[in-house]
């Protein structure tokens, strides 16, 4: 499972990196913020939402897959936030944005679910 995990994950930034190339090159007539911002919307979750059932197909385990979309998620989503806040603010200190990438729940949530998961915390409750 760790293989499937690591190729679904190389496969998936890979395949996103150059998707988002591919989305600044047709907003090229855009102006530079609205080119990331539009690149980074399409390509990120085209390739989020369509490359579990693909991984599924290929490989018959749904659950590396997930765990790397979970990873992925958490790399592109904070690369994305960071990029926004410096083109929204050009005097942002990167103390201040790093803080804003970590509090963000889209960021913050899956590593809290993993941490979770990891050390099976979930079932204190029962």
């Amino acid at each position: 499972m760790k293989l499937e995990c690591g190729i679904y994950l190389w496969n998936g930034i890979t395949t996103w990196f150059f998707t988002f190339l591919l989305a600044m090159l047709l907003h090229k007539n855009s102006i530079l913020k609205q080119r990331f911002a539009l690149s980074f919307a399409s390509s990120y979750s085209n390739t989020t939402l369509y490359s579990v059932p693909i991984t599924f197909f290929l490989f018959g385990n749904s659950v590396s897959a997930i765990i790397a979309n979970l990873i992925q998620v958490m790399i592109i989503q904070s690369i994305m936030i960071a990029i926004i806040t410096f083109f929204n603010n050009n005097e942002a200190q990167k103390k201040n944005v790093f803080l804003q990438v970590i509090k963000t729940p889209l960021v913050f949530m899956p590593f809290l679910g993993l941490f979770l998961n990891y050390w099976q915390l979930y079932h204190l409750h029962k």
